[in-house]
């Protein structure tokens, strides 16, 4: 698998990736106890997803302190969602562990499907931040998606709606599960872009 999981990857979500993959690394490799791992995976939470809600509020031009009290308490949900899920992982980890003959490719893979939720945090706040700006649903072939989704690739690609409308018929890339497209959610790689296009 590629060390590179998205072309239009930013420092942040390159971070959190680094964050997440290195918890997970180490505990595969047993060089981490679960107390050590669930800390790294806590700290890549608390400190990536902030940072993913403020990158994706920005580009609405909305400033971190100008975040609603809605919107704070959206992104303080995210962030308690993804801990509850650590647990699982480490599990997962420990089933697929080095000692027990796992390899690291499924790990990894596993670990690229928590990185993703950084860009839906990102997209969570530019639903919420954008209101009526207007967002192109943006196809990306590029990255760990083997065969991306026909809702994504045919039917979403290229539509554009204001942010309100998106997220009231509750689409949003990287956004699972979610029944509304064919991936799920899960490995998806598409994002929604401010637009002027009609």
């Amino acid at each position: 698998m590629s060390d590179k999981l998205n072309v239009n990857q930013s420092v942040g979500a390159t971070n959190y990736r680094r964050g997440i993959r290195d918890a997970a690394r180490g505990y595969w490799l047993q060089v981490l106890d679960y107390d050590q791992f669930y800390s790294g995976m806590e700290t890549a939470i608390r400190q990536g997803i902030p940072k993913a809600w403020y990158e994706g509020a920005s580009l609405c031009g909305i400033k971190p302190n100008e975040l609603t009290p809605e919107e704070r308490q959206a992104m303080r949900s995210t962030i308690h969602r993804e801990t509850t899920f650590i647990d699982g992982f480490a599990t997962f980890i420990e089933k697929n562990s080095k000692a027990e003959g796992g390899k690291w490719a499924a790990v990894a893979s596993k670990a690229d499907v928590w990185v993703n939720r950084y860009n839906d945090a990102r997209n969570a706040a530019k639903v919420s931040a954008c209101a009526d700006q207007k967002l192109e649903w943006v196809f990306n072939a590029l990255g760990v998606t083997k065969n991306p989704c026909n809702t994504c690739q045919f039917k979403l690609n290229g539509k554009v709606k204001r942010a309100s409308d998106w997220k009231r018929i509750g689409v949003r890339p990287q956004n699972p599960p979610n029944d509304k497209i064919l991936c799920g959610g899960w490995g998806c790689l598409c994002d929604l872009v401010p637009t002027e296009l009609p």
